[in-house]
């Protein structure tokens, strides 16, 4: 169903714009209406029961995903026989179809590059979720650049959660021509190889401005794919061959990994993959990026120190926090006067329980720039690890009052006042957190232990229940369950958790 400019959504989306329908579905520009932000909404027409419930399963899973290259998908609703919806962050920029056109044609490889490397990590992180996800739709107007030149992987509509024993049937609705493998037509099944496929048609695209052959086309009517070098001679012979083994019929064949691509893109001279369980794997990634940025004599010094943090993130997210400090140290080498890239240092190092060090790093990202709510947090969470919470509570109230829409500052600040014992107060704090964001785990959890501490243990049951609905993983909320359920003399359950 298609809705008009102005209608209203769950008493809470105001529609803007229609921005794009296709067979399956639409997708909108909208106002927040309770917290004034743009969002996009994502329609899906398909209000099937079977359809429904993988809707639901599948849109609380994405909820959770934080990356930088990634919108956050912060609420999901069905509106019966009408659809189902999907509400994410609003990327303001341009999608790369859009800049294509406006080039006249194919780019060079140093302009694809820093693009390429973003949406390889995105595609990475999602890749190395158990289980992993598949986009399911890598094109050009599904990556969104900002005017910062950070390029966004948008549209989670068609993302699916691999699973081995499930065939894809519902052919070529889970992609677009020229850029779905075969896989997605008929009943051969999808995995990550079928995201490296389209993004290999993608990288393909933008170097020879030409989309390649549809996959089905190429194999019943054995229509090649022609070389980029016809095109664009002077990209890399070995970023030809990359996107070439991308693009096999056969996914057997393809490059198998994104992280293949990753290492390709950090240094044409580097093409072995490096050994996943292998200690040398960060000292190795190390020389190959500081070989990378040596030859990149053509970009300027704050676009290196912008890819040394975009890698120092990537490493974060993946807890391998030693390889992320030595980004963020040579991006501060680069450019000593990185707000970003101290923040993110003392965000690592707090990681770390390395609260001093943090403390100083956090210190220079605020004199550098004193409206970092984010430094403002991370300086109030070292605070906090070692008993500072007065101090604490102070960084947690400057952040609020640059932007009093921060679920984490206002999560951070329950954390603080429930470890002074002001737990009333607390409790006001982690309701405003979970009205920002309804799917945060830590203060469903917060919540409940406070709760607890008042004695208002079947509440704080409830808290602590809907915390592991979210995060069943969520060893906290498990252990303060288990003290009430104590409490409550209901010790058999008790033991269980």
């Amino acid at each position: 169903m298609t809705f008009r400019s102005g209608e209203i959504l769950e008493d809470r989306y105001k529609i803007n714009d229609l921005l794009g329908q296709g067979g399956f579905g639409a997708v909108y520009k909208a106002i927040d209406l309770r917290l004034n932000i743009l969002c996009a909404i994502k329609e899906s027409f398909d209000v099937s029961e079977t359809a429904t419930r993988q809707f639901r399963r599948e849109a609380s899973m994405l909820a959770e995903l934080r990356h930088p290259n990634l919108p956050r998908v912060t609420d999901y609703f069905d509106l019966r026989a009408k659809g189902l919806y999907l509400v994410m962050d609003f990327i303001e920029g341009e999608d790369l179809g859009t800049k294509l056109i406006k080039n006249g044609g194919g780019f060079t490889q140093e302009q694809v590059t820093p693009w390429l490397r973003q949406i390889c990590d995105a595609l990475d992180y999602l890749h190395s979720h158990n289980p992993p996800i598949i986009h399911r739709d890598i094109k050009l107007q599904n990556i969104i650049v900002t005017k910062d030149n950070i390029a966004t992987l948008v549209d989670f509509g068609l993302a699916k959660f691999y699973d081995p024993s499930r065939p894809t049937t519902m052919g070529a609705q889970g992609g677009t021509p020229g850029f779905s493998p075969i896989e997605q037509y008929g009943q051969g099944k999808t995995d990550q190889r079928s995201d490296i496929y389209s993004l290999g048609a993608t990288i393909y695209t933008l170097l020879t401005g030409q989309v390649p052959p549809e996959s089905i086309q190429r194999v019943s009517n054995k229509i090649p794919i022609i070389p980029i070098h016809d095109f664009n001679p002077s990209v890399s012979s070995q970023l030809e061959k990359a996107v070439r083994k991308s693009l096999w019929i056969n996914p057997a064949k393809r490059i198998q990994t994104v992280r293949e691509l990753i290492e390709v893109l950090a240094s044409d001279k580097v093409l072995e993959v490096i050994n996943d369980n292998s200690s040398v794997k960060g000292i190795a990634a190390s020389i190959q990026y500081d070989a990378f940025y040596r030859s990149s004599e053509k970009a300027s010094l704050p676009s290196q120190a912008s890819e040394w943090n975009l890698k120092g993130e990537h490493f974060f997210n993946q807890k391998r926090y030693k390889e992320a400090l030595h980004c963020y140290d040579k991006a501060l080498e680069i450019d000593p006067q990185n707000g970003k890239a101290w923040n993110r240092k003392g965000w690592t190092l707090r990681s770390l329980d390395r609260h001093e060090e943090a403390l100083r790093c956090l210190d220079k990202a605020l004199e550098i720039d004193p409206q970092n709510g984010k430094a403002w947090n991370n300086k109030g969470r070292s605070l906090g690890s070692l008993d500072r919470y007065e101090e604490a509570l102070r960084c947690f109230d400057k952040a609020l009052k640059l932007d009093p829409q921060d679920s984490w500052a206002w999560n951070n600040k329950g954390w603080s006042l429930g470890s002074l014992d002001r737990h009333e107060e607390a409790i006001r704090c982690l309701d405003k957190a979970l009205e920002i964001d309804p799917q945060d785990r830590w203060a469903w959890g917060k919540k409940g232990w406070s709760l607890g501490q008042l004695g208002r243990h079947e509440e704080a049951i409830r808290c602590l229940d809907k915390a592991l609905e979210i995060d069943p993983q969520r060893y906290k909320a498990w252990n303060n369950k288990g003290w009430i359920l104590g409490q409550l003399g209901r010790h058999k359950e008790a033991i269980l958790c």
